[in-house]
């Protein structure tokens, strides 16, 4: 009986890895934008702002961001 060192090419794992990849990805995502937005929420405080400018600014920047992220992981 020999054994192989090689992969087997099992549909089912290869099906949970992708899933494992993807959600990473999203959750990266979620992430940056979550983390961009509070910090344009602090510093819209820090700097007693009347409108969240820097709020909507950060998370724009954060969803930007994250987008140019996926697209490289992606190719």
């Amino acid at each position: 009986m020999e054994t192989s060192n090689q992969p087997q090419n099992n549909p089912k794992k290869q099906q949970f890895n992708s899933l494992l990849k993807y959600s990473g990805l999203a959750m990266q995502m979620g992430a940056t934008i979550a983390l961009m937005a509070w910090i344009g929420y602090w510093l819209d405080g820090y700097f007693h702002t009347s409108k969240p400018f820097l709020t909507l600014g950060f998370l724009l920047l954060g969803t930007i961001a994250s987008i140019l992220s996926l697209i490289r992981q992606l190719r």
